[in-house]
């Protein structure tokens, strides 16, 4: 935590300790981890505690601020990789360390609702713009949110960023490094960060704007562009523009859902500026407890550079492995079947992808995905996940990680 950021936190608090008129709640969460990995013959283990802390203040009836500070321990630290340490382990990023997670003013109108400082950021299902909140640390950013509600059940939404703190911590001690050699061709994506001088925070001059339209009782349109400047790793820049159809409806006794997707992006800080593509379909069919769930994505590549989402957040969809988080020069096609059971208090969820290349069909791999949840009372959760990746070929090993959750909400 920086000293200007302290500042500002003790100043905030101390207003909030003096203005009696205000309207303060506070939220405290505990989550413990344990996570086991193995990747190309090489076994990793972590155990990491979260300890969150919220205070949400409100002055008025237009104006709210909220503080957030996450602080993360782990243990074993010797056993895994992670956002600052790289020994040639499997990388585990829960990364310890304290954080100003979030640190916001909010003003709320009548049509219109700004948000200026630190906050969490999630569009639609995180695919472009995400949180990353699967890891110990968050991804947040330092930024302008503005959101103005049109028509009758429509908005409109801007975003300026100028700062991406991002899952792997801001810190650095440069000491502790113990880099492995860069892979010199096919590595597993997702296995080695882009640039290990540059995990933990981005600056940002992006501009990012949403148009969601619900003026129609089953369909949603929602029409996106993101011009994202990344200052600290050019080539993650994109200009991406993009549409996406969701269909829902409910025919007793069964529920249907219909996905679709299509972005078109440009690379402007890459050699030949390429042009990547990227497509979604999913179809869902649910009965009573329970859902199915087709799903093919393709991330596409364009003078071997592939499509980037790097501020979204990425095990949502290619698999709790973390094979693919970053796309690979061939781009990457992901099909992918999924069986969701829910009874309270259980979730349970079952996964299969199948991988392949976008530019010659190439077989990359199979995973399977599995996720047990149980919330039996608000206080306590607990989610075990398991994922199983198959490669293709020495250059994709064989994965197995399994992480065990319990979250207590205060």
């Amino acid at each position: 935590m920086t000293g200007k950021h302290r500042a500002t936190l003790i100043s905030l608090l101390l207003f909030s300790v003096c203005c009696g008129a205000a309207e303060h709640s506070t939220d405290v969460s505990v989550r413990a981890r344990l996570a086991d990995a193995s990747v190309a013959g090489e076994t990793g283990r972590a155990a990491s505690l979260l300890l969150r802390a919220r205070l949400a203040s409100r002055w008025n009836r237009q104006w709210s601020s909220l503080v957030e500070i996450d602080h993360v321990s782990s243990t074993w630290r010797s056993d895994h990789s992670d956002g600052r340490r790289l020994n040639g382990k499997p990388l585990i990023p829960d990364v310890p360390g304290t954080e100003v997670n979030q640190l916001a003013l909010r003003y709320r109108g009548a049509e219109t609702e700004v948000t200026l400082g630190r906050q969490r950021l999630e569009w639609d299902e995180q695919r472009f713009l995400g949180s990353d909140s699967f890891w110990q640390q968050d991804q947040t950013f330092d930024a302008l949110a503005l959101e103005r509600r049109l028509l009758m059940s429509s908005r409109w939404q801007y975003l300026y960023i100028g700062r991406a703190h991002r899952i792997f911590g801001r810190g650095r001690d440069q000491s502790e490094h113990d880099y492995p050699p860069y892979p010199e061709t096919d590595e597993p994506p997702g296995y080695y960060p882009d640039d290990y001088s540059l995990a933990g925070e981005h600056r940002h001059d992006s501009h990012l704007t949403r148009l969601e339209l619900n003026e129609w009782d089953y369909t949603q349109l929602v029409l996106y562009g993101l011009a994202v400047d990344n200052r600290d790793q050019p080539s993650m820049s994109n200009d991406t523009l993009g549409a996406r159809y969701r269909f829902s409806y409910q025919a007793h006794p069964l529920r249907y859902r219909l996905l679709l997707e299509v972005a078109g992006q440009e690379r402007p800080e890459l050699p030949g500026r390429p042009q990547p593509h990227y497509y979604l379909a999913e179809l869902a069919v649910g009965f009573q407890s329970w859902e199915w769930l087709g799903r093919h994505e393709v991330l596409g590549s364009d003078q071997g550079y592939g499509f980037t989402t790097p501020i979204g957040s990425t095990y949502l969809f290619q698999g709790f492995a973390g094979v693919f988080a970053i796309t690979p020069d061939d781009g990457l096609k992901d099909s992918s079947l999924r069986l969701n059971w829910r009874a309270h208090p259980w979730e349970v969820s079952v996964r299969h992808h199948w991988f392949s290349a976008q530019t010659d069909g190439r077989d990359y791999g199979r995973e399977w995905n599995i996720e047990v949840q149980l919330k039996p009372a608000r206080p306590h959760e607990v989610a075990l996940r398991y994922a199983d990746f198959q490669g293709s070929s020495p250059y994709l090993p064989n994965q197995r990680w399994a992480y065990l959750d319990y979250r207590y909400n205060f």
